[in-house]
């Protein structure tokens, strides 16, 4: 295994998604590279770290709201062409994204600790 093959496999391997035969070949790799036994130790400090975080209780409509809200922000009317559309269409989109990814986190991790 390599290191690009290990650190694409490092979030799953912290958080027991692998397979026996890949978790094996992670843990020899790991006794072999003194850079990836880092890497392995700080991911489990972060997870330890994120696990640590107290539970709380989210409403329902929570979700329901963070979308309504982000529906109606104004769209900005953009050239159709040159620099400014590609970095304004990039960033609303990502922004969106980011959005809608953490009130789903939000929402499935405190829904399934409940």
């Amino acid at each position: 295994m390599n290191h690009k093959e290990f650190y694409e496999k490092l979030s799953a391997y912290v958080s027991g998604d692998l397979s026996e035969k890949e978790s094996a070949k992670m843990k020899v790799h790991l006794e072999s590279c003194n850079n990836c036994k880092k890497e392995y130790a700080a991911m489990g400090k972060m997870v330890k770290l994120l696990q640590a975080i107290p539970k709380v209780e989210t409403p329902p409509e929570t979700y329901d709201s963070l979308i309504r809200r982000i529906s109606s922000l104004p769209q900005e009317k953009t050239p159709e062409f040159g620099f400014r559309k590609i970095i304004i269409d990039g960033w609303q989109w990502k922004l969106v994204s980011a959005a809608i990814a953490v009130a789903i986190i939000i929402r499935v991790f405190w829904v399934s600790c409940a």
